[in-house]
């Protein structure tokens, strides 16, 4: 009768190790894609698709000039496009009004000496998601503080992203940002891990009152890319505004998305 039981006993137990493992939450499963690298995905290598173009004769003379031509008058007109924006992110901040520029006024949407906003997001599933951001500059430089905190409640697991990045602010009118950022994105959850980070803030307002932000990021961690899109319309009130948006967080098997609500101020 024992050798019975304890066989029953251990097939029992043999049933209950895959079922622990099944109970990992989507912020694990996030993570795990994240930076987790899978053997599986290397077996598509560039040699194993040769084949697949050999004999082709095409010839691309027309294509690679129209494109030599074309990268040309990019390498020639972007570094000059980067320059000016710098120069005239500084000139508005310092300079007085004069015919050419147009000095920033106290909490215009543009070019802030401190901004700082809060959200919270509506994560699919039981997922609480806050996101927080601070940055703070002086003309065409700054720094940005970018925070964003899940937690599960089935699981209990917790998952924090950081991002800090070093911002050159390009203006074009009172109309239009662009920015180049790089720095340092963290993941931790079960553990942690950083990578270099890159983000191109495009921020666009018709109006004083109101406008578009995108801000796009990305890292490349072991196991994948991590991709972060953030789609926001801002209502401006002096310095104070509300914000609504969408998020898109995106490894390249699991996703973290939703739209959010939230305040900001500038200065």
């Amino acid at each position: 009768m024992w050798p019975k039981v304890h066989r029953g006993a251990a097939v029992v137990l043999l049933a209950l190790v895959p079922c622990g493992r099944m109970d990992a939450g989507v912020l694990r499963d996030f993570e795990n894609d994240v930076t987790k690298k899978d053997a599986s995905e290397e077996s598509s290598r560039p040699h194993d698709r040769d084949g697949d173009h050999r004999g082709e004769t095409h010839d691309r003379s027309d294509w690679d000039g129209l494109w030599g031509g074309l990268t040309d008058n990019i390498v020639t007109v972007v570094p000059w496009i980067v320059v000016g924006g710098g120069i005239y992110s500084w000139e508005r901040v310092t300079a007085v009004d004069t015919n050419d520029v147009n000095p920033r006024r106290p909490n215009e949407p543009l070019i802030p000496f401190f901004r700082a906003e809060v959200s919270a997001l509506a994560v699919s599933g039981d997922i609480e998601a806050r996101t927080g951001r601070v940055e703070a500059g002086y003309g065409p430089v700054a720094v940005e503080v970018d925070l964003l905190s899940f937690e599960e409640g089935a699981t209990g697991d917790e998952l924090e992203i950081r991002r800090i990045c070093g911002l050159y602010r390009m203006s074009f009118g009172r109309q239009i940002e662009v920015d180049l950022g790089i720095g340092s994105l963290t993941l931790e959850g079960e553990n942690k891990t950083s990578e270099l980070a890159y983000t191109v803030p495009v921020l666009v307002y018709p109006a004083d009152w109101w406008g578009i932000e995108f801000r796009p990021a990305w890292a490349e961690f072991e196991g994948s890319t991590l991709e972060d899109y953030d789609l926001g319309l801002f209502l401006n009130w002096k310095g104070i505004s509300f914000k609504a948006g969408y998020r898109w967080l995106q490894s390249d098997h699991e996703d973290l998305s939703g739209p959010y609500l939230g305040l900001a101020y500038r200065y």
